[in-house]
């Protein structure tokens, strides 16, 4: 049924696997099976040192991206969802859990962002806390984007050696790291989605350790997973522990005796998630004022027109003061809304989900996914695998908004699984001729390959020039000038909402550049309030936007800057 409806979808060829099964008869040649042959006794006796497999994998995350470094550049922040998470890690690496709320916060107001009751990000706090820590140790907050990336692919091969033989496990973290630590948007972006995943591959491999040894340091290991996925992607997260955990339950129930599960397991794990919660209703506390009001909550009821789920009714007409704003969660939300209550609307969101599903956890492996799937579902034990994926989707369907790719992080280990155990099936596929060795190892071959292009391909062409490019420009030119600065961002009446400039830092007194929006009048109150700096005004829609003295400003507040930047007389 899943294929069949992947199939009606119109999805593309199954390009590396069609040529693999071109390239399959020349690696059958027996000096080529030799060669493979060495090649992989060589790799196995090296997998099977299981921790330098691990850092080997890590490391082999930050060599690859740094090398890629004067080719392939970090990207300017541009989503909103970044800037938001930025905050909060630029909130942690000033020894704050919130920041207090401006007396000009209405000049701020941005999408994803909380001004009342206090000022910080609307999101969990993993994505922040590794961008915080970052951003203290190193005073750049895309370290601990690329060390969560390299952590992820490592832990992901750990996860693996608890579920299959540990060559096949290190092939696993190596393909992750190859798909997520170079060029994509996981590790080129501050958005997230390294640490969720990081949660569910703990839990995916505390899983078969814990029935196995039951050990504490498993147990710890495993909560450790459930704590990490409650604070970047909670929703996705419960979605995927409930059968993992139910697993986890039954299989230590059937093989160890109550004391040890509840000295062992249960206990040490009940512990940590104890400290968690804890944790988290301390920081609800400070942020929202209630230990159980969590920031997203509060954003929700203030600027949100629907809730999270299809079945839901729409939430009351929040009010906004700018037309930006409301266009954006018109058309990021309430539109979706009604598209999905109308007609066919239902079955649009759910074929487009499907779609979506196909591209994250199929992606170029679609022949040993579809294999794994099958085969794993019909073994009793590792069933399990393919079950919570498809009640992962399942639960991912009931959400309105469109997914992204962040979103499917917690599963990123356990669909890796399932294609690494396609993989190992139809490698004994037509055993006698070697048939199903040599493509197996044509998959891998081409896989190789086409991930390589793909990192030639984005050295060659590299992304387009957007808002971000020209708004980072304009801070580097700014950050230069002498004094503090002041800049209100006029937008025009057709203006795109998700090109969004006004973003701040978590000391907003503090801050070399301030941004805010244009309020006609009103303005001048903010240009008071912050007597002491230069005031600008920038049209964020104009061909070239650039900043230009703003007309009302006192002296004080005029300097010359470089005549590339300055506009408009």
């Amino acid at each position: 049924m899943l294929f069949a409806t992947l199939a009606l979808t119109g999805h593309s060829p199954l390009l590396v696997s069609i040529l693999a099964l071109i390239l399959a008869p020349l690696l059958m040649l027996r000096q080529v099976k030799k060669r493979f042959a060495q090649a992989e006794a060589k790799f196995r006796q090296f997998a099977r040192r299981k921790r330098t497999a691990v850092v080997t994998v890590i490391l082999m995350v930050i060599v690859l991206r740094l090398a890629a470094l004067p080719w392939i550049k970090v990207e300017n922040p541009m989503i909103h969802d970044e800037f938001s998470y930025l905050l909060m890690g630029d909130t942690f690496a000033h020894g704050r859990l919130t920041n207090p709320t401006s007396p000009m916060w209405q000049h701020f107001e941005t999408m994803h962002v909380n001004q009342v009751p206090t000022y910080q990000s609307m999101y969990p706090v993993g994505q922040g806390l590794v961008l915080g820590a970052s951003e203290w140790l190193t005073g750049n907050p895309w370290w601990g984007v690329l060390l969560s990336v390299a952590l992820m692919a490592g832990v992901i091969c750990w996860a693996l050696q608890g579920w299959m033989p540990p060559e096949w496990a290190l092939l696993g973290g190596m393909i992750a790291a190859l798909r997520y630590g170079i060029v994509h948007e996981w590790v080129n972006s501050y958005w997230g989605g390294a640490v969720a995943a990081i949660g569910g591959a703990l839990l995916l491999g505390a899983l078969p350790r814990i029935v196995r040894k039951a050990r504490m340091r498993d147990a710890l290991l495993g909560a450790l997973g459930l704590a990490i996925m409650a604070n970047s992607r909670p929703y996705e997260g419960l979605v995927i522990s409930i059968p993992l955990v139910l697993a986890l339950l039954w299989g230590t129930w059937k093989r160890w005796h109550a004391s040890i599960t509840l000295r062992r397991i249960l206990a040490p794990a009940a512990l940590l998630l104890a400290i968690t919660a804890a944790g988290m209703m301390y920081y609800n506390y400070r942020g929202t004022g209630h230990s159980l009001v969590t920031p997203y909550e509060v954003n929700l009821e203030q600027y949100h027109p629907t809730n999270p789920f299809i079945w839901q009714p729409l939430r009351p007409a929040p009010h906004y003061r700018f037309r930006e704003m409301q266009m954006f969660y018109y058309m990021h939300e309430r539109a979706l809304w009604d598209s999905y209550h109308s007609g066919l609307g239902l079955f649009s969101l759910l074929s487009e989900k499907m779609r979506f599903f196909y591209d994250v956890f199929f992606w170029r492996l679609e022949i040993p996914f579809a294999v794994g799937w099958f085969f794993l579902g019909r073994n009793r034990r590792k069933s399990l695998l393919s079950w919570t994926l498809l009640i992962f989707m399942a639960g991912l369907s009931l959400v309105v908004w469109k997914p992204t790719e962040p979103y499917t992080a917690p599963a990123t280990a356990l669909a890796a699984a399932i294609a690494i155990f396609g993989l190992r099936y139809l490698r004994t596929w037509k055993r006698h001729s070697g048939l199903g060795l040599a493509y197996s190892r044509a998959i891998v071959a081409v896989l190789g390959f086409w991930i390589v292009w793909g990192i030639y391909s984005m050295a060659a062409n590299p992304p387009k020039h957007y808002f971000n490019d020209t708004r980072a420009s304009i801070v580097k030119l700014l950050d230069k000038a002498p004094g503090k600065q002041l800049v209100i961002v006029h937008y025009s009446p057709g203006h795109f909402p998700y090109d969004e400039w006004v973003f701040n830092g978590a000391d907003i007194n503090g801050e070399k550049i301030i941004w805010a929006r244009d309020m006609g009048p009103k303005n001048q109150e903010l240009i008071d309030y912050f007597h002491n700096r230069h005031a600008w005004w920038i049209n964020a829609d104009a061909k070239d936007p650039c900043p230009e003295p703003y007309a009302h400003s006192t002296p004080l507040n005029k300097i010359d800057l470089p005549s590339n930047i300055v506009g408009g007389g």
